[in-house]
């Protein structure tokens, strides 16, 4: 990919990913995740990292902003799901890419309920607290799942069948050229 389409990608994604989170949606129900490894696939580590950070940055601005150390780990774990991304840059399979999803949701959900524990102020600070957490973000933790996984599946499939389309479009249209171009012999 060049570093043209890289950058136009780039900006595609972000936007994605921000009216994802603006526009009316079920709880954790957006497109952050698959946005993010997608870039981690397509378009590498740096964008992989720096996408979610940029992403939930100008989307923030307008949802708001939050406790500092809770929202560090919620960007760390989008930054952790472009890692997952990358691995899986080599083996694209739908099986893979849920997988990749699953593991995005599951990472984001013990980080940000540890965090939510650990650095504020809802919860006691025994272990119990920590199961507390983990038992009232369960709900938010299924919608995430949910919405990773489709959004995943769904920014894969259309962006694969789509290059398979623009693929197909030119073998037809270069093949039509060629038989255009062949000399006719008449006996």
């Amino acid at each position: 990919m060049t570093t043209k389409r890289k950058i136009i990608m780039f900006v595609i994604l972000v936007a994605i990913g921000v009216l994802g989170r603006l526009l009316p949606h079920a709880w954790n129900f957006t497109p952050l995740i698959a946005t993010t490894i997608f870039a981690g696939v397509y378009l590498g580590k740096p964008q992989a990292f720096f996408l979610p950070m940029i992403t939930m940055l100008i989307s923030d601005i307008f949802v708001g902003f939050y406790e500092p150390k809770i929202m560090f780990s919620v960007y760390l774990s989008f930054a952790i799901a472009g890692l997952i991304g990358c691995s899986f840059a080599k083996n694209k399979k739908i099986n893979n890419l849920a997988l990749s999803a699953f593991a995005s949701s599951t990472v984001f959900f013990l980080v940000t309920n540890a965090a939510v524990w650990f650095f504020g102020s809802m919860y006691n600070t025994g272990l119990s607290g920590l199961i507390q957490s983990y038992l009232a973000g369960i709900p938010f933790y299924r919608n995430m799942m949910l919405g990773d996984i489709f959004y995943t599946v769904f920014l894969f499939g259309v962006y694969e069948i789509s290059l398979k389309f623009i693929k197909d479009y030119k073998n037809r249209k270069e093949s039509s050229f060629i038989e255009l171009e062949k000399p006719k012999i008449t006996l």
